[in-house]
């Protein structure tokens, strides 16, 4: 799995993971990983595809497409 870069602080405990690597069986085991996911999607919030949809991180490690809540745009 591969993440792009979304911590600029790097007194972060999280920085170091910000745009890198981590294979998925280590990611799925990580006791920060919902953490590091939590902040990872509040991220791809900020960024709407012309198409009204954003990326999602699932718990399983997938990265997804997901339409954007209409709440959102207002």
């Amino acid at each position: 799995m591969a993440f792009g870069h979304f911590i600029s602080d790097q007194s972060d405990p999280l920085w170091r993971y910000s745009d890198s690597a981590m294979h998925r069986t280590c990611f799925l085991a990580w006791p920060k990983k919902e953490e590091f996911r939590a902040r990872q999607n509040a991220d791809y919030r900020r960024v709407i595809y012309p198409d009204q949809t954003i990326f999602r991180l699932e718990e399983n490690g997938d990265l997804i497409t997901v339409p954007v809540a209409r709440s959102w745009l207002d």
